[in-house]
Parts: structure tokens; sequence; C-alpha cells
């Protein structure tokens, strides 16, 4: 009886031992990426933009090919389609909505849904 009662505190104990190095894990891993990341923001503003530009700009090219190649270039085509109809839409609604111009924006909001249901379900 003992022992089991032994047992279960020595699981306890390790159980929050390994949450406890995993927590300071996760934080030396985050800090030696943010304090570089940091540092070179600081010091280089201009360099630190053109470098978190270029890394942002490589990964859209670099998963925009990779969609491509597994889903074919029809699929990608008609999704960047639905992306633009939905994305166009709200931007107009949103604008409609700023100038003043409210009546306007629900017929562009019906129009965006249209036309994605005619992009999307087409057979």
């Amino acid at each position: 009886m003992i022992q089991k009662i032994i047992l279960g505190y020595k699981n306890l104990f390790f159980g929050a031992g390994k949450l406890l190095l995993l927590l300071l894990v996760c934080t030396a891993a985050g800090a030696l990426v943010v304090l570089p990341l940091w540092k070179f923001a600081t010091a280089s503003p201009k360099a630190y933009s053109v470098f978190v530009l270029a890394i942002s700009a490589a990964a859209v090219v670099f998963l925009t090919v990779r969609r491509i190649r597994r889903a074919g270039i029809a699929s990608f085509a008609k999704s960047l389609l639905k992306f633009a109809i939905v994305a166009g839409g709200l931007f107009l609604c949103i604008i409609l909505v700023f100038s003043g111009k409210r009546f306007l924006a629900l017929p562009m909001l019906l129009a965006m849904i249209f036309l994605y249901g005619l992009v999307a379900f087409k057979k």
C-alpha cells in the first residue's frame, strides 16, 4: 500500500518535472530565435524589413508552386479565383460602407455570394 502511494507521488513529480523541462526547452528555443531577430530589427530596420519581405515572398512562391504541383494548375486557378471574388467583394463592401454608401454594400455582398456560388458549385 505504501509502495503504491510512493509510486503515485513519483509519477506525479516526474510528470511535473517533464512539464517544467518542456517549458524551459520551449523558452530557450524561443529566445534563441527571437533575440537575434530583435537585435537585427533594432540595429538595422531597413535591412530587416527587406530580409523579412524576401523570406515572405520566397515562402509564398514555394507554397504556390507546391500547391500547383499537387492539385494542378486548373484547380489552383479556380481556388485563386474564388479567393479573389471573396476578397474583392468584401473589400468593396467595406469601402462602400466607409464612404457612406451603405445601401450599395448589400447588393455588392449579394453579388459576391452569387459569383462565388457560380465558380465554386458549377459542374
